[in-house]
């Protein structure tokens, strides 16, 4: 960030009610996730952790503070200190997100679970219910995929709903919906009867079966990574069954379906990302998302390659 932009934050973020009365002496750039810009901006007395939301690539987001402080209350979560449409901003934690973490990713699903058990029994209902139809028809949008492109998709979402139907429908519960190993941070300073791992960046929540949170987990972290499918999904069930306080057992298929969904949202959300931003990166994640849904071999026409 350049001089004059990080003034011209500095300015902004002045004029809030929440530094209305502090000096602020540093704003730091923080690398976290794809989303948003965040920083870390320190006054004389206190250090705050700023994101700035931008422009969605999907206009289905929730931003509730009630929900923000009903998470903190609950430990999982920075203490929420301010929100409106373009800033949220949480206390500092001093600590370090999972995805730059060098432990192994066992262990950062070890971390993790236990706050996305906390999140799936809580009281707070007053969520939207998440549409993940309409969410693909907006990131097709975004996505600017052509017609063949188009085309080539319809036979998954048209898979996902037949399953979807043909499956006992479960309860309902709060969901993060972005479970990145970017969006879980290891508290430093964390009491030992705690969770270890905090969640942040709560754009995507809404009500949702808890295997669409678990699919998602495994989705945007890569957890498959060679190993088959099957194995993954139900080391992942056995041990938030483990770790849940009511044994609650996850259904294997569901999750296996919330996957398909989960590697065609991820993909086309990296693709709408990487023509926003001329991104080559983004274009290669959105690539390895689709390749990842070839994998489940639900279909016998590749989707990858009408995708590159």
């Amino acid at each position: 960030m350049s001089f004059i932009e990080q003034q011209q934050l500095k300015d902004e973020l002045s004029s809030l009610s929440l530094f209305i009365d502090s000096n602020i002496i540093a704003i730091d750039n923080i690398a976290l996730g794809s989303s948003h810009l965040c920083y870390k901006v320190s006054t004389l007395t206190s250090t705050y952790f700023v994101q700035i939301i931008q422009q969605r690539v999907s206009q289905q987001a929730f931003h509730s503070f009630d929900f923000l402080v009903h998470v903190y209350q609950l430990g999982i979560a920075p203490k929420p200190l301010f929100s409106d449409q373009r800033y949220f901003i949480t206390e500092f934690i001093e600590g370090v997100n999972l995805a730059q973490h060098a432990i192994s990713t066992d262990d950062k699903v070890d971390i993790t679970l236990p706050s996305l058990i906390k999140l799936h029994q809580s009281s707070f209902k007053n969520l939207p219910k998440l549409d993940f139809v309409a969410r693909i028809n907006e990131l097709i949008m975004a996505a600017q995929l052509t017609a063949q492109q188009k085309r080539k998709i319809h036979p998954f979402v048209r898979l996902f709903k037949e399953n979807n139907n043909s499956l006992k429908k479960g309860l309902l519960v709060p969901c993060h919906g972005d479970v990145n190993f970017a969006n879980v941070l290891l508290n430093s300073n964390q009491p030992k009867d705690t969770v270890p791992g905090l969640l942040i960046d709560f754009e995507y929540v809404g009500l949702a079966e808890l295997e669409f949170d678990l699919a998602m987990f495994i989705a945007i972290n890569d957890l498959i990574a060679g190993q088959a499918v099957e194995n993954v999904i139900l080391k992942i069930a056995k041990q938030y069954q483990a770790l849940s306080p009511y044994k609650l057992q996850p259904c294997v298929d569901k999750i296996t379906n919330y996957l398909l969904l989960c590697f065609l949202m991820n993909g086309l959300w990296y693709q709408a990302k990487a023509i926003k931003d001329s991104s080559e990166l983004m274009s290669k994640l959105a690539i390895e998302q689709f390749e990842q849904l070839d994998c489940l071999h639900l279909l016998t026409d590749a989707l990858v390659q009408k995708m590159r």
